[in-house]
């Protein structure tokens, strides 16, 4: 969904953007941190090579891990814009309490929730604990990956209509 050019590509004037992926569910993995991605290939192909591992949902556990994440050490930059995208079923059973995590992530970064599947009613209070404010600028959902799918066609599609020509100058 990235626009061109190429956002991660630390070679050009405008690779100024990093991500990260964490992988979570009875146990929290990092799957590449910031400094590990060199440009947008790489990146679509490492996230594309991620298979789901069912299990329990320790979101909490996966939060602190992220918090981990946005230091130097792991390509963080300091002084930079961060966020953190969260795509869950909205409901934890496992791991650190959320209480415990939430207030320094959302110290540290502006916090987006996806829902994906059945959305328990608890599961959508939680989901909407998670994400910063206003709530509706920051939490999404959809039934099911084709809708997920079929949403990122169209974010897609947004994008390519607002990109910027290439002999444009952007001011910072």
């Amino acid at each position: 969904m990235c626009p061109r050019p190429d956002p991660f590509n630390v070679n050009n004037n405008k690779g100024y953007n990093r991500a990260a992926l964490i992988k979570f569910s009875s146990y929290v993995n990092k799957e590449f941190d910031f400094a590990a991605m060199k440009n947008l290939a790489d990146l679509q192909a490492s996230i594309k090579a991620i298979r789901y591992r069912g299990g329990s949902t320790c979101t909490g556990n996966a939060l602190e891990k992220a918090i981990q994440m946005f230091t130097p050490s792991k390509g963080a930059r300091s002084g930079t814009r961060h966020e953190v995208l969260i795509l869950t079923d909205g409901h934890s059973n496992c791991g650190k309490h959320l209480s415990t995590v939430l207030p320094r992530l959302h110290a540290k970064a502006t916090v987006f929730g996806l829902m994906i599947g059945r959305h328990s009613s608890s599961g959508k209070q939680e989901l909407t604990s998670y994400v910063s404010k206003p709530k509706p600028n920051h939490l999404f959902a959809v039934d099911n990956y084709q809708d997920l799918k079929q949403l990122v066609t169209l974010i897609k599609a947004q994008i390519v209509s607002f990109e910027i020509p290439e002999n444009i100058i952007e001011l910072p």
